[in-house]
């Protein structure tokens, strides 16, 4: 998770609005929020965010479903997030798996959280509108992944966050996982991972356990991997706000 620091001591106006960001270690994660300086577009590549993509589920957008569906678990890998759950393997490697203190799955907590249907929740749609309008946020964490990604790792990683952390990148690929992880959760069980049932919830819904914990062991396994980059940042982002 991404650690608190004070934000506004980084801050100053930018001529022509906008804002800088300053005393950003590496540097890399400067261009991030230089992007918020940018013109505004709807939903654009740089620069501010317009109510107007609010509306858009990225599950309905062909570009982001592509995506996503390289990042889902396979039946195997379902099968093997249903079995890690109190397994020897996962006692062996607690780090195999994205956790949240207090959460049966941290996945379904990301999904609760941040991925319900746009206009459905309005507090969602309003922090996902905070996010995109707010880069800088994500400036440092930005910089230490790139820090710590292995030397052959490290440019694909700068592409992929240059690609996440833009207005578009963060309401449609990082809201996009946020959406998966929502779907997933209640989907019923692929026929490799259980069969049909599923288990119901304290709130009285249907809850799709295996997928959940699929999904956790998928983003946990691979730190520097696609899936696993974008689900570190959807849960820095959920816990920002």
């Amino acid at each position: 998770v991404i650690k608190k620091f004070d934000l506004f001591d980084h801050f100053e106006d930018a001529p022509g609005g906008g804002t800088i960001f300053h005393g950003i270690p590496h540097g890399w994660g400067q261009r991030i929020a230089a992007s918020a300086t940018a013109g505004a577009t709807s939903g654009s590549e740089t620069g501010t965010a317009s109510t107007e993509v609010l509306p858009i589920d990225p599950l309905s957008c062909p570009m982001v479903e592509e995506w996503l569906s390289s990042l889902r678990p396979s039946p195997a890998q379902l099968q093997a997030g249903a079995d890690f759950i109190g397994s020897a393997e996962l006692k062996a490697n607690p780090e195999c798996l994205m956790r949240c203190v207090g959460e049966v799955s941290a996945s379904k907590m990301l999904g609760d959280k941040a991925g319900p249907p746009p206009g459905e929740d309005e507090a969602a749609d309003s922090a996902w509108m905070f996010l995109a309008n707010n880069l800088q946020l994500f400036a440092q964490g930005a910089d230490e992944m790139v820090a710590a990604a292995p030397e052959d790792r490290k440019e694909d990683v700068e592409t992929l966050l240059a690609k996440l952390f833009t207005p578009r990148g963060i309401l449609f690929h990082l809201r996009g996982l946020a959406r998966e992880l929502w779907r997933a959760a209640r989907e019923a069980p692929h026929p490799a991972a259980g069969g049909s049932a599923m288990d119901v919830d304290a709130g009285g819904g249907s809850i799709n356990w295996s997928a959940c914990w699929a999904w956790d062991r998928h983003i946990g396994k691979e730190p520097f991997s696609e899936v696993g980059i974008v689900g570190d940042f959807l849960l820095s982002a959920v816990a920002m706000l």
